[in-house]
């Protein structure tokens, strides 16, 4: 019995770590990202947030799902991205996110 109640209670205990170490998927639009000026104030504001940044259809998101950009080929975070704007997407092609 109290063997049954260890276990029981680290596997409470496991669970409750595992949803916490699980992020949920967030998209946040910063503006423009056209000009070069643009796409370094998208990194650097992604950077504060701790996502990462994407330029589709000249603006700029950021994101916490896949890593890199789709010069990486991060078709998770470009997917993630056109989902949030209700579109579709095909992911990365030729380096950029296809929505």
């Amino acid at each position: 019995m109290k063997y049954t109640t260890s276990l029981l209670m680290a596997i409470a205990g496991f669970c409750a770590i595992s949803n916490v170490v699980k992020a949920d998927e967030r998209v946040i639009e910063y503006g423009s990202c056209v000009s070069y000026d643009e796409k370094y104030e998208c990194s650097k504001q992604c950077a504060v947030t701790a996502l990462q940044p994407m330029c589709v259809s000249n603006l700029c998101f950021c994101t916490n799902v896949g890593v890199g950009d789709c010069k990486e080929n991060n078709n998770k975070g470009c997917v993630a991205i056109c989902e949030s704007m209700n579109l579709e997407s095909t992911g990365c092609s030729d380096g950029e996110c296809v929505c």
